[in-house]
């Protein structure tokens, strides 16, 4: 087939597909529930925003129409080719425009942080308390950046910590700036490469991200990087191996990685020796890292379980309500999921690696006068795409398939590379820059989306609230994390009665947890409905609550309503509980003195007081009820 004929053919799909996705996205916008939840976002968003994005949606798929039309009426130019030598490009560029991602990153960072386990990460970062994860590098450096931010005085707050998933996008955007110029070189146009790669959805981790993703996407885009060019330039792969043993430490997922940098391998070290010690190194370098990270047996085994489970279809009882999964692997559901995944991950890019596999756009290449080929960086982009579905078609997760975005995110980034490579040839010829600006155009409004629910925090709790609502196919597992979540913000955000309509419903889920009794009573200590919240409180401790916080606010609640005598016998288990806390101390003094003991509970202030001089509350309470006197 002529060239006309390929590229028609690849742009008619293209078409076809930007088509559907746009449309796609329109109809789950208008009622947008938790079954799209890949493309739904536009109905999350104020209205302003939502018209913005769909005019977007509509002219990209204009402009790719105009494009295919225009290659339709008369021959297209012929195919770039190769380059050894890029176009020359100011030094300036590169920095101005590394600089300008960093600002959107910041200026339009996520206020919410419900996807993925980012709660739980600012929680760990603040307290100091240690992970014990499957991502070993990647939290030691999350941990040290909160110690630098302690050393500089700084509190560890969502603003200040997401000044480290910014960097991480600034190093990202500057490595794809140079993957793209590799693409250049292999006879891809610059520009439309460096946009799609750009606007990629996963680029989202970027946005103040809390979690271990964007500091370990950082290190599989410097991997692929690293892999195209090695591949290109027929060079031994010695930076590709250092970067896959640190990538798998930086996250035990990116071993996906490790058949891509296996092809490399063998075709670019031609003695058997030196193969098979490029083939060995990474398995050697990685453990000894990841020892050195306090990445142990016994971490290793717990990761290797997880993972066992999530390849597992559906698991067999008994199985604990963290293992189970919603559905199995080969299962409509999982394919919806899967779907949704990529179409919020890397819509455009994979859409058009489809249409130019459609058109065979992406075949062959020049041989480089150094020894690689564009052959073997397509083949090291194939393999790493096919090992990245390849796990990420096998996993099945416990948790709502939205909230683990992240995790699967690595898997399908590899895929938007090789989409890329594979349709950037479509962009080429009669009407290429017209498709061009239409394909970025239609990432951005896809990226553009996704941020904009995550900046805005009303309309990242409505998107969560329905990922995690009753008509969302997830486990009871699931569904009790989300709803969680949920009660902790709107707890913090002073919604008290949208957190205790959450609590209510978490504990109608799980009725035997101590835990959710006591959640709700506290809500209603918080909003002074003492009466209310007693019975909550008792039944917790009844079914074996063992925190002190739970006796506590029961024994204030019990004294506000005039039961004195009942509350000092909260306070009375409480000191003994925790004979360490001053608040414990004023808490029985206080009792103390509601039941008439004024000369014991003297005696308790006064001790208190010893103990910790500069513990206030003591000493206003002594001044209050004695006047301050020894």
């Amino acid at each position: 087939m002529t060239a006309r004929g390929r590229i028609a053919r690849g742009r008619i799909a293209l078409l076809a597909l930007s088509a559907g996705f746009a449309g796609g996205a329109l109809a789950a916008s208008a009622k947008p529930g938790p079954r799209l939840w890949g493309i739904h976002l536009l109905g999350f968003l104020p209205p302003t925003a939502a018209w913005i994005a769909r005019a977007a949606l509509l002219t990209a798929v204009a402009l790719v129409a105009l494009g295919a039309w225009r290659v339709l009426r008369g021959e297209p130019l012929p195919e770039p080719e190769r380059l050894d030598r890029p176009a020359p490009m100011p030094r300036w560029a590169p920095v101005l425009f590394v600089a300008l991602s960093a600002i959107l990153f910041w200026v339009f960072r996520a206020r919410t942080h419900f996807l993925g386990d980012g709660a739980f990460w600012l929680s760990r970062l603040q307290s100091g308390e240690a992970f014990q994860g499957h991502e070993p590098l990647a939290e030691a450096v999350w941990m040290g950046s909160a110690t630098l931010l302690r050393s500089f005085h700084l509190e560890v707050t969502p603003e200040t910590v997401a000044t480290f998933s910014v960097l991480c996008g600034a190093a990202a955007m500057a490595l794809v700036w140079a993957i793209a110029r590799e693409f250049e070189r292999l006879g891809r146009p610059f520009l439309p490469t460096l946009g799609l790669l750009a606007t990629l959805g996963a680029s989202m981790l970027y946005f103040g991200y809390i979690e271990s993703y964007p500091p370990v996407l950082v290190l599989e885009v410097a991997f692929l990087y690293a892999g195209v060019r090695t591949a290109r330039t027929g060079s031994p792969p010695h930076a590709l191996a250092a970067l896959l043993a640190i990538a798998i430490a930086g996250h035990v997922a990116c071993v996906v990685l490790i058949p891509g940098y296996l092809v490399v391998a063998f075709r670019n070290v031609p003695r058997r020796t030196a193969r098979v010690l490029f083939s060995v190194a990474p398995f050697v370098a990685t453990p000894l890292l990841m020892l050195a990270l306090g990445y142990g047996p016994g971490r290793f085994a717990e990761t290797v379980r997880v993972a066992t489970r999530a390849l597992e279809a559906r698991g067999t009882a008994p199985i604990a309500p963290s293992d189970l999964r919603p559905y199995g692997i080969v299962s409509w559901d999982h394919l919806l999921d899967m779907g949704n995944e990529a179409l919020l991950v890397a819509p455009v890019a994979l859409l058009l690696g489809l249409s130019g596999l459609v058109a065979g756009a992406g075949r062959g290449g020049a041989p480089s006068t150094r020894g690689g080929s564009s052959s073997t960086a397509a083949r090291f982009l194939a393999v790493t795409a096919g090992s990245g579905l390849a796990a990420f078609a096998a996993l099945v997760l416990p948790v709502a398939p939205a909230q683990d975005w992240d995790l699967d995110a690595l898997l399908v980034v590899p895929a938007a590379l090789a989409g890329v490579f594979a349709g950037a040839p479509l962009l080429a010829g009669r009407g290429g820059r017209v498709v061009s600006i239409g394909v970025v155009l239609l990432g951005v409004a896809s990226l553009g989306s996704f941020v904009a629910v995550n900046a805005d925090p009303a309309a990242g709790v409505r998107r969560y609230a329905a990922l995690v609502g009753p008509r969302a196919r997830i486990t009871p597992f699931a569904r009790v994390y989300g709803y969680e979540l949920l009660v902790h913000y709107h707890r913090d955000s002073g919604d008290k009665d949208v957190a205790l309509a959450y609590a209510r419903a978490l504990l109608r889920h799980e009725p035997t947890n101590h835990r959710l009794w006591s959640m709700v009573g506290a809500i209603l200590y918080d909003q002074h409905r003492y009466d209310e919240a007693i019975p909550y409180l008792r039944e917790s401790i009844a079914r074996g609550s063992p925190s002190a916080g739970t006796r506590t606010n029961l024994g204030i609640c019990l004294s506000n309503m005039g039961r004195a005598k009942e509350a000092l016998d909260q306070f009375r288990e409480v000191a003994a509980m925790e004979p360490g806390r001053p608040d414990h101390q004023l808490n029985l003094a206080l009792g103390l003195l509601g039941v008439g003991e004024a000369d014991s509970a003297r005696v308790i202030l006064l001790r208190t007081i010893r103990a910790w001089p500069r513990f206030a509350p003591a000493r206003r309470a002594l001044e209050r009820h004695f006047g301050g006197g020894p």
